[in-house]
């Protein structure tokens, strides 16, 4: 519900969902697919929004779509907070969350997985960037496959400058580091 959203114009197949939780059915290989998502207007979502989304589709896989900082991580708000174990027990296959920028995967009785970011944007989000390629089978099996997809790596390196008196030399040690 951004003012950036409202303002684009979206191929007929996008489905962007609103304020209140909803479900959309895909078929696909013999495969029901329903995907629960809501969104949210406000910057900040003090509470859970897993109270929000109904029950999930008999017969169908399916993949929750949330914003959520699950129950935090530093240098992070917390945004619409609830635990792994909660979205196990909420009966979706899948959760496909989004907040926090690092990679993690919790599986369980649900696969939930906070996919990262593709590309960091500066030292504060250093190491490798990815994406979450999701593969749901025929037999409704669920494969991850992460993928590499930043094009430039922050990272922080240590270097040992001790006996450095020339510019040269320091340029040196900090480029074979």
């Amino acid at each position: 519900l951004s003012r950036i959203s409202k303002q684009l114009v979206f191929p007929e197949s996008v489905a962007v969902f609103a304020g209140r939780a909803r479900s959309i059915v895909q078929s696909g290989g013999g495969v029901d697919v329903a995907f629960h998502g809501l969104s949210f207007s406000g910057a900040k979502a003090p509470e859970s929004l897993l109270g929000k989304y109904g029950a999930p589709r008999e017969g169908a896989v399916n993949v929750g779509i949330m914003h959520s900082s699950l129950a935090g991580a530093p240098g992070h708000d917390d945004y619409a907070p609830c635990g792994v174990a909660d979205l196990h027990r909420h009966g979706f296959d899948y959760w496909a969350l989004g907040h926090i920028h690092s990679r993690a995967v919790h599986r369980g009785a649900s696969i939930v997985v906070m996919p990262g970011m593709p590309q960091g944007r500066g030292i504060g989000e250093s190491g490798p960037k990815s994406a979450t390629l999701v593969t749901i089978r025929e037999d409704r099996s669920i494969e991850l496959e992460e993928r590499p997809t930043a094009i430039a790596q922050f990272e922080k390196v240590s270097v040992d400058m001790t006996g450095a008196v020339e510019w040269r030399e320091a340029v040196e040690r900090i480029r074979s580091a």
